[in-house]
């Protein structure tokens, strides 16, 4: 199910900011920043796919969907591209596997330098 990116219990960096699809986003996002979500649970069989809804300038940033710590496993990397602006959202997508069961999960995310940091709105597996 589709998940809303400011769904969180524990985060690291980031900031709660509003979003022009209405609602809210996540922003202020630099390297090494996480959102950890207690409690996903991917059922039996792993997802094939992460999807994420985000809005960049230029490309850069990613987005890696680590099992249970900001160094666990990692279960999708999505790369971000240039989305035509700050508030021009899109949805990425990457290929998923390896997380079966209950975990907490961790979206740790990358950026080289400001030119690459990014927005993010929501997140789901498929």
């Amino acid at each position: 199910q589709r998940t809303e990116a400011e769904t969180i219990a524990w985060e690291s960096g980031i900031e709660v900011e509003p979003s022009s699809q209405g609602g809210m986003a996540v922003g202020d996002i630099d390297d090494g920043d996480f959102i950890e979500v207690q409690n996903v649970d991917f059922g039996a069989t792993s997802p094939a796919k992460f999807l994420a809804n985000v809005a960049a300038t230029a490309a850069g940033g990613r987005i890696e969907a680590r099992l249970d710590s900001t160094t666990g496993p990692v279960v999708a990397t999505i790369e971000i591209g240039a989305t035509g602006g700050a508030q021009a959202w899109k949805t990425a997508a990457a290929t998923a596997s390896g997380a079966t069961g209950v975990h907490n999960l961790f979206l740790v995310f990358r950026t080289a330098g400001d030119s690459s940091r990014f927005r993010f709105d929501w997140w789901q597996f498929e």
